[in-house]
């Protein structure tokens, strides 16, 4: 019976060092994730400003774009663990009047998940929305489904020109 009773502890204990070593290496594995996905701001201020993207387009037309999502050292991220992926278009402000959403069902797409890279496909019906000349601010949100890890880009802004024609 005592060495029963012995054996039914030692397997216990073995069970619980188990599950511990367990739930740190999850953790773990969520840090390191987190840490991959939002590099070290630095002091300067102008790094915490939202960014204008390179190039214009015209109100009322087509557009596309990709953003690459990149690692602190420059290499891009593998997205094949994003489940839900969204951007909402802002006027004016990052807390301004919504003007669009964008995900799956409508022009936001991860077409090689490995590339890092998430591609815009606006409409025109889309690009409307956007006022002449008025900065309209966005961020991309990516959520991660197995482990819940929810990652946001730094913020950009574009700026619509009216069209002539």
């Amino acid at each position: 019976m005592t060495v029963t009773l012995l054996l039914m502890v030692i397997v216990f204990i073995w069970l619980c060092v188990c599950v511990f070593i367990w739930i740190a290496g999850k953790q773990d594995n969520q840090r390191v994730l987190k840490d991959e996905s939002n590099p070290p701001h630095t002091s300067d201020e102008d790094d915490m400003k939202p960014k204008q993207l390179n190039g214009f387009f015209k109100r009322g037309s087509s557009w596309s774009f990709s953003i690459t999502r990149k690692n602190p050292s420059g290499f891009a991220v593998d997205l094949s663990g994003v489940t839900l992926f969204r951007a909402i278009f802002r006027t004016e402000s990052v807390d301004g009047t919504a003007l669009l959403t964008m995900d799956s069902t409508n022009g936001l797409s991860i077409l090689v998940p490995a590339n890092g890279t998430i591609q815009f496909d606006l409409t025109p019906l889309q690009t409307v929305l956007f006022p002449v000349g008025t900065k309209v601010y966005f961020d991309i949100e990516l959520t991660y489904g197995l482990t819940g890890v929810i990652w946001q880009s730094p913020t950009y802004f574009i700026i619509a020109e009216e069209q002539v024609t």
